[in-house]
């Protein structure tokens, strides 16, 4: 199967696929992707695939971020 166009069929699922992509996004508080979604357009970067849905566009923010104080010890060795 390959990937086709997704839009959720109700607030649950949206809230869903936002919690799982959009708000863990680099681009969350910036993104027109989700702004033209929210004004009732169907982003083409949301796909839906064999695997489940998706955004083509997802930069996940944990990756842009990597700060560790080198005065702490850590919890966990």
């Amino acid at each position: 199967m390959s990937a086709q166009p997704y839009r959720p069929s109700n607030g649950s699922e949206g809230d869903a696929f936002m919690a799982r992509w959009c708000f863990k996004c680099i681009k969350e508080s910036g993104c027109s992707i989700l702004m033209g979604a929210m004004a009732g357009k169907s982003p083409k970067q949301w796909v839906q695939d064999e695997s489940g849905p998706k955004c083509t566009s997802f930069q996940d923010h944990r990756r842009e971020t990597s700060y560790r104080c080198r005065r702490t010890q850590d919890l966990f060795k």
